[in-house]
Formats: structure tokens, C-alpha cells, sequence
């Protein structure tokens, strides 16, 4: 568990892990140079937890991946489970996720994350983005095994694999982005599951800026950095399907949905074709019944959040996908310089 600034977080997310059903686990918090009470908070489970092993370490800050690299130092244990600090699992989340490396030939897990907090209309459209990502898209990748995201909020790891991988690189700004292709390279299935962490979100546009920008800025730089996968077969799925089609998604539809919007604003000013408009009622109905397979997949079903999918046409999308072109600029200029 890396942490920083966690306090108002970290009981929570420690109370969550101390409490799964997993028998045998070690539960190692690095906190990287917090300014706030963190470390004194996670310290106190070192004499309350009588059941598990806990060790709390401090050290200077460095960043995200300077931490975990620093945690894994001492980590023991066969299987390697990250979890943010401002994030909660489920009980039966650590166990379900182990059983993924009963097949030796799985070497990461990708965790479902869910919004902890969903108050308003911006995290509400998060939530519902959250459903219809794993419920959607990830499975056809996790049939390959080549799940392209190991979220820091609950990812598992072949310990084994991680230290032939030589651990997290601090060139990323989205060092589980950057880890999961490295992991990837050197073959093995990495799979998607059900096993759930909760997690908070940005409640303000302001934050949901931060956040984006650094994520999707951390994208372009680790498709950047592993460029060498698209001229090289030895690299399997990857190569064939999780890196072609990671890039296409992540380049192709912001550009496209503003080259969509322009001829829309055309199209009302020339006064709109009966065609158009039954185009455009197909796509909208299309839009639903998406968000309602996503939510019939999943197992909490949220039907509440059916009621956000037009923002998944007008709004939301547009916000994210402004942020994503920006990231790319960005980081083509060199000025994305994002800490966490």
C-alpha cells in the first residue's frame, strides 16, 4: 500500500485489507514522505492487528513507484497485491484473486475498480464509465490475456515476474500503464477479474482535470516508450491486439468525436436532413442499451446510473476527451511534469 497525504484514507483502506478473508497475508504501507499524520495512523495497526503481519516503512519522498519498488524490497510473499491508500477492498477480494495463479501461466491480475463516492453528476458518470469499461471491453481482452491495464487500485503481480521485469520505472507518469506492457513483454496471460476495490474519485472538475491529464498524459508516454512492440512478433497478443488496438482507442475517437461535432454544427445551421437526425436517434438508443448490458453484467446491477449514459454522448465525453488531446500536446511539448 504506497501512501501519501493518505489520512484521511488510509484507516479505511487498512480496516478493508486487515478484515479480508485471505489466511496468510502481509500487509506492508510505505509512506513516502507525507506531511500529514499517515504514518502515525498506519503505525497503529503494528500493536492492534494480532492476525496479520504489518509492517509500516517511511521513507523520503520520491514518488508512486519509487515507493512500491521500495515496499517490494521487503515483500515475502509469492503473489504481489497493490492497492491505493484511498481505495477499500472486499472481503473475498484477496482470495479471489489469488486463485487467478493456480494457472502458472497467469503472471498479473487486473482488479475491477468501482466509484466509492459517487454524489453528483460528474462522479456518477465515473461510476457508470467504470461499469461499462470492465463489463464491455475488458473481457475480450482478459479471453487473450492481454489486459492492457493492472490498476493501481487493485492489481496482482507474479512477484517472480516483477523482478525479471525490474520492477516500476520512474520515466512514467502511469507507472501501472508502463509496468503492465513491460510484464506483458515477456509473455505469460495477464486476465481480468470481478474481484472489486472501491475507490474515491474527483467530486470537481478541477480534479477530475488532474487526475485525467496525468493518467492520460502517462498513456501516451508509455505507448510512446514501448513503440518497439508494433515492429516485433516476438512479442505475440501484444503485438497482434493489445498494443494496435490500445493505440487506436486512445488516438482515433477524441479527434473523431470533434470532427463529429463540427459537422453536426454544420448540419443544424444548413438545417438538419431527416436523415441525419434518424442516424444520430439510432446512435443515442445505441448508447443506452449499452450502458444497460453493462449494468445487466454486472453483479451490484446499478441501474441508477442508466440515467448518466447521455452524458456518455454530450458532456463527460467531451470533457475527457478535450483532456486527452491536451495530454498528447503536452506531452509532445514536454510540459507535463505530473506528481501524484
Amino acid at each position: 500500500v504506497p501512501a501519501y497525504n493518505e489520512a484521511a484514507n488510509i484507516k479505511r483502506t487498512l480496516d478493508s485489507i486487515v478484515d479480508s478473508d485471505y489466511p496468510a497475508k502481509e500487509i506492508i504501507v510505505v509512506d513516502d514522505g507525507s506531511k500529514d499524520l499517515t504514518y502515525t495512523i498506519a503505525s497503529q495497526y503494528m500493536q492492534t492487528c494480532k492476525h496479520c503481519r504489518i509492517r509500516v516503512m517511511r521513507k523520503q519522498n520520491g514518488g508512486k513507484a519509487s515507493a512500491m519498488n521500495y515496499g517490494l524490497r521487503f515483500a515475502a510473499g509469492e503473489i504481489i497485491v497493490i492497492v491505493d491508500a484511498d481505495s477499500r477492498i472486499e472481503k473475498t477480494t484477496l482470495k479471489e484473486v489469488a486463485k487467478q495463479f493456480q494457472d502458472p501461466n497467469v503472471v498479473a491480475v487486473a482488479g475491477t475498480v468501482k466509484v466509492l463516492n459517487a454524489v453528483n453528476i460528474l462522479t456518477n458518470c465515473t461510476a457508470l464509465e467504470c461499469v461499462a469499461v470492465p463489463n464491455l471491453q475488458r473481457p475480450a481482452f482478459s479471453l487473450f490475456g492481454i489486459v492492457m491495464i493492472v490498476p493501481g487500485a487493485l492489481g496482482a503481480f507474479s512477484k517472480k515476474r516483477l523482478m525479471q521485469c525490474g520492477l516500476y520505472d520512474r520515466d512514467t507518469i502511469t507507472e501501472d500503464f508502463d509496468l503492465t506492457i513491460k510484464i506483458a513483454k515477456g509473455g505469460g496471460r495477464i486476465v481480468a477479474i470481478d474481484a472489486i476495490s472501491y475507490t474515491e474519485c474527483p467530486t470537481t472538475l478541477r480534479g477530475f482535470y488532474k487526475q485525467r491529464i496525468r493518467w492520460y498524459g502517462g498513456v501516451f508516454q508509455g505507448l510512446l516508450k514501448h513503440s518497439d512492440v508494433m515492429t516485433s512478433g516476438r512479442y505475440g497478443m501484444l503485438n497482434r491486439l493489445g498494443y494496435p488496438i490500445t493505440l487506436l482507442m486512445f488516438l482515433i475517437p477524441p479527434f473523431l468525436d470533434f470532427v463529429v461535432i463540427g459537422i453536426t454544427v454544420l448540419a443544424i445551421v444548413g438545417g438538419l436532413p431527416a436523415s441525419y437526425i434518424a442516424a444520430f436517434s439510432l446512435f443515442f438508443a445505441f448508447q443506452f442499451v449499452l450502458s444497460g448490458i453493462a449494468i445487466m453484467m454486472d453483479k451490484n446491477r446499478p441501474w441508477k446510473l442508466i440515467l448518466y449514459a447521455p452524458f456518455s454522448i454530450f458532456g463527460y465525453k467531451q470533457i475527457n476527451n478535450f483532456v486527452v488531446i491536451k495530454s498528447i500536446f503536452e506531452m509532445m511539448m514536454r510540459k507535463n511534469h505530473h506528481k501524484w
